[in-house]
């Protein structure tokens, strides 16, 4: 079994185990990768679609050949790719520059589709200035030096800015996706940590997703307080900021 199981992750590596007819093998390793190959897809659309067809399939391969999964389950096939981007595979010349932050934020994306995180039961239509606002939890403050929201096809930064781009990743109560960018902080005028690849030092972010062990520091921006905490596969965030509130934030009833 193992012999078999080494062979349809990478067969050219790997020999075929002897006795087994080849035409059924390649339905196994034709699955197999199919399988994988289609779940990364989904999940890294713009990855996928800045990447050449060659270099897509041979990463998958990669992939599949190298990193030792975690988890069971399908939808963390999204978590287990970003931690071999991160940590597994060997940097190739054609690479972005921004390939690493390119992917944690179409990870996050996924993530919060996916997450089984309800609303709170809240009222909607409160006063911020006379109740107790509530955030949502899916609504994720995320720094970056690229903007990583607007790579696509037409938009391929080269370098990375001097300045952070900070936006907000949420899911809305229509069960949709989406970003909006709060703004650039200049370098060094914020505590905010890198995306991964960029300062591992300020901010190991897959691990601590992963581990459910770390947690962002509070940042300095917006004026009236920002904080974000992480957990497996999810990012807990707190914005009281007016904005943020009235779009994703609501009023407990009773609250005063």
């Amino acid at each position: 079994q193992f012999e078999l199981a080494a062979h349809i992750r990478n067969p050219q590596t790997n020999p075929a185990p002897k006795g087994i007819e080849d035409r059924r093998l390649e339905i196994y390793r034709s699955l197999f990768f199919n399988t994988i190959e289609a779940f990364i897809a989904n999940g890294f659309p713009i990855l996928k679609s800045i990447t050449d067809t060659e270099r897509w399939t041979s990463m998958i391969r990669d992939f599949v050949h190298r990193h030792q999964s975690h988890s069971p389950y399908f939808l963390d096939i999204g978590a287990e790719f970003l931690h071999y981007l991160e940590s597994e595979r060997i940097a190739q010349p054609r690479d972005p520059v921004f390939l690493l932050q390119l992917a944690h934020y179409e990870w996050v994306e996924l993530a919060l589709d996916v997450s089984v995180i309800d609303f709170p039961e809240v009222r909607q239509q409160g006063d911020i200035l006379e109740n107790q606002p509530v955030v949502s939890p899916l609504a994720w403050v995320m720094s970056y030096h690229y903007p990583v929201h607007l790579i696509g096809p037409d938009f391929q930064p080269t370098e990375a800015s001097t300045d952070t781009t900070q936006i907000i990743v949420y899911r809305d109560r229509q069960m949709q996706v989406g970003t909006r960018q709060h703004g650039v902080v200049s370098d060094g005028a914020a505590d905010a940590p890198a995306a991964p690849g960029v300062a591992a030092e300020a901010w190991d972010s897959h691990a601590n997703v992963l581990s459910n062990q770390g947690c962002m520091a509070p940042q300095r921006w917006p004026p009236q307080g920002l904080a974000a905490c992480c957990s497996s596969l999810a990012l807990i965030v707190v914005c009281v900021t007016e904005r943020v509130t009235r779009e994703h934030g609501i009023v407990p009833d009773g609250a005063a």
